[in-house]
């Protein structure tokens, strides 16, 4: 009961920080995808806390939808490419 209310009031926050940032439809797929909406600038963006590679460090990214959209494709073209060499 109280993971729903959590999530009732994150996907209320989001249409909040979208209807700021003049944008109405929040990505809730990117929200269950660990994403966190926020107005930056005035635009929406969607952040979450990432590794630092070799580190012990995380380091905040913020990104537009239609980037982190691109490099999601650029991900799983990656991935198809390296199925598609042969072994050795």
């Amino acid at each position: 009961m109280r993971l729903r209310a959590a999530a009732a009031a994150l996907v209320g926050v989001a249409l909040g920080l979208a209807a700021r940032a003049g944008d109405d439809d929040v990505n809730p797929e990117l929200v269950k995808d660990g994403y966190r909406p926020s107005v930056v600038d005035g635009r929406l963006l969607y952040c979450r806390r990432e590794e630092v590679t070799g580190t012990p460090f995380w380091k905040n990214v913020c990104l537009p939808a239609s980037e982190i959209a691109k490099r999601k494709r650029q991900t799983h073209e990656s991935v198809e490419h390296l199925k598609e060499r042969p072994s050795r």
